[in-house]
């Protein structure tokens, strides 16, 4: 899309046109004299204003405010430091009064935990997204330099920008130059914007209905946070501690004497060495590993690699192999799970993320900062979360949603029939391939086929995973895929679609645009799983909205989505729970109904607990 863009604005220029031009930036910066002046002019605004802050860093609960700018047409913008920006509540709860935010999520979080009652009603960067899906790119100065013509004018305060305190030590004059163009630019580009998504049924349904309630929804999950045991996470890297010191010393027992201290510099080009061996260095382990156990890895990586994954299937030549792999993966459940749970913890004893809408080209939901849809199965680590007394967590989520979601898009008589008789689609599928007397590891390959043909996992993939040689795995392929003829063509079929370069809707309007793309295999691949990922996640993010008002009245919210799953904390009342629980099978069987109208159920699941790590089904 940048590319024809670009190629447009080319042609416009050599057949006459006018260059891009954002104008001449003006802004006030208000004093005790006319700040209350300038929010009654603002108020009266019968547009949209181009809003935006800057900040002392990235969380709200210890950094502050420094000011915050609205650009109420192009090139006019009013700025509130941060002494004066009280007298700004006002707005935030004007009727008629509309905002526009780029990346409205972080700044009205910001405002909302500074007691001030902002929302989002437009955002640049989802508007963008609706018109673009790729990855990246929807950053305020990448569309103000490609949309606007506008020069790099980000460039003269990053100098002053700093993780850890953001603005801060930024000279003010600067400062606010900069966020009124942040103010400007993010006005001029959604009166661009708004049109375009407007004049497309899907776009503006998918603008309207999911991605402007879903921002401001997702903004109150991040508020409302996900419980952390700190005694426990405290108890808990304690022992993670002595693990790593009993490993290192097994290392060091196993590999230790092969150390060299001057051996090792004259062969590689480190200046200098412990006298000692230390397992936690990743140059001399290599050492150890490549140059005087002479092991040579069999998966392909960069030179001298020892990465898990590239020793993992070499572990059986040495006895130190298995135990360096096991130091280096509870190394890291310390570091990403127990040392960051812990530093960013907020002062209530919650840790929040930034979930975002707008990273991937399926709509799917991420989560940074921390990665709370990332947390390891192993029931110790996810019992650092939980629920605080007097309450417990429920986990609701689909019952094999993708793979129900593959039956109704490619409308499998087979698959059709396994969930309409409420049959495992895993043992039909054994049966198929493998006969009644199917194994149970053999059920296992056979799910991870379910799982993996129509994401594009080839036979060297399932081959690694399951033990079996390549040409073995690849027969299993072409038999599932010989099992379920009409899933086969609908997955060819979304190829063609896609050498054709055909756009791909979805019932939520989410599309697929290919534009130039490459015949690769990853884009192939993700032609044929788009719609199956893509409605999917929408179905999750879809119920867990219908469900947040509902959940509220019973003193119960979500605190984290986890892809095809709503982490909901509730009262630990049993009465309150067979409320809740019916509301979840209730609007959560409503939506693909809506939605869809599937020939297939899509029934949910629910499970709960005191600890995330060990909830209990409740199904009956």
């Amino acid at each position: 899309q940048a590319f024809k863009d670009g190629f447009m604005y080319a042609s416009e220029l050599f057949f006459g046109g006018n260059p891009k031009n954002p104008g001449e930036t003006e802004y006030l910066v208000v004093n005790n004299n006319n700040a209350e002046k300038a929010v009654k002019f603002l108020s009266k605004q019968p547009r949209v204003l181009g809003a935006d802050i800057e900040t002392g860093g990235l969380d709200p609960y210890r950094k502050p405010i420094l000011c915050v700018g609205y650009g109420y047409e192009k090139n006019k913008t009013i700025i509130f430091p941060d002494e004066f920006m009280s007298a700004t509540k006002p707005l935030y709860t004007e009727p008629n009064l509309k905002m526009c935010w780029q990346r409205g999520q972080f700044d009205t979080y910001f405002l909302r935990v500074n007691r001030y009652d902002a929302k989002v009603d437009h955002d640049t960067m989802l508007l963008h997204y609706c018109l673009d899906e790729s990855e990246g790119g929807h950053d305020l100065k990448a569309l103000a330099i490609r949309f606007l013509g506008a020069e790099d004018y980000e460039k003269e305060v990053l100098k002053y920008k700093k993780e850890d305190s953001g603005y801060s030590t930024c000279p003010r004059p600067l400062l606010y130059k900069y966020l009124a163009k942040d103010c400007d630019y993010t006005l001029q580009l959604f009166n661009m914007f708004i049109k375009r998504v407007e004049a497309d049924p899907d776009l503006k349904w998918l603008y309207y209905n999911i991605l402007i309630p879903g921002v401001n929804f997702l903004r109150r999950i991040t508020m409302n946070g996900f419980y952390v045991n700190k005694e426990y996470t405290l108890q808990f890297e304690k022992k993670l501690k002595g693990i790593i010191w009993s490993l290192e010393k097994e290392v060091m027992e196993q590999v230790g004497p092969l150390w060299n201290r001057e051996l090792y510099l004259s062969e590689t080009p480190s200046k200098s060495a412990p006298e000692n061996l230390n397992p936690k260095s990743t140059p001399q382990m290599a050492w150890i590993f490549y140059d005087k156990l002479k092991i040579r890895p069999t998966v392909r990586a960069k030179s001298r690699c020892i990465d898990i994954k590239v020793i993992n299937n070499v572990a059986y030549m040495h006895p130190f192999i298995p135990t360096y792999i096991q130091m280096k993966k509870t190394q890291k459940v310390l570091s990403t799970y127990v040392k960051s749970t812990l530093k960013l913890l907020s002062p209530d004893g919650r840790l929040r993320s930034t979930y975002s809408l707008q990273t991937a080209v399926t709509g799917r939901l991420s989560s940074s900062k921390p990665n709370l849809q990332n947390i390891k199965r192993d029931p110790e680590v996810k019992n650092i979360f939980g629920a605080p007394k007097g309450r417990i967590l429920i986990d609701a989520d689909y019952k094999g949603v993708e793979l129900r979601v593959l039956a109704h898009v490619s409308d499998d008589p087979s698959l059709i029939e396994t969930f309409t008789n409420n049959r495992d689609p895993h043992n039909e599928m054994s049966l198929r391939i493998f006969g009644s007397e199917f194994t149970k590891e053999q059920r296992v390959a056979v799910k991870g086929l379910n799982f993996g043909i129509p994401y594009g996992r080839e036979a060297l993939s399932i081959a690694e995973e399951f033990g079996m040689s390549e040409r073995d795995a690849q027969v299993m392929i072409n038999e599932w895929l010989d099992a379920v003829p009409v899933v086969k063509a609908y997955l060819k079929n979304c190829e063609q679609r896609f050498l054709n370069r055909e756009v791909f809707v979805t019932p939520f309007g989410r599309k697929r645009r290919w534009g130039l793309a490459l015949n690769d295999k990853h884009l192939l691949n993700e032609a044929k799983n788009f719609a199956i990922q893509s409605i999917a996640s929408d179905l999750t993010f879809v119920s867990a909205m219908l469900l947040e008002a509902p959940l509220k009245v019973l003193n119960a919210m979500i605190v984290n989505l986890v892809h095809d799953s709503i982490i909901i904390e509730a009262p630990n009342d049993a009465e309150i729970f067979e409320k809740i629980r019916e509301l979840i099978h209730n609007t959560m069987e409503s939506v693909p109904k809506n939605m869809l109208n599937p020939k297939i159920p899509f029934p949910s699941e629910i499970a709960y607990g005191i600890t995330y790590g060990n909830l209990i089904e409740a199904n009956n």
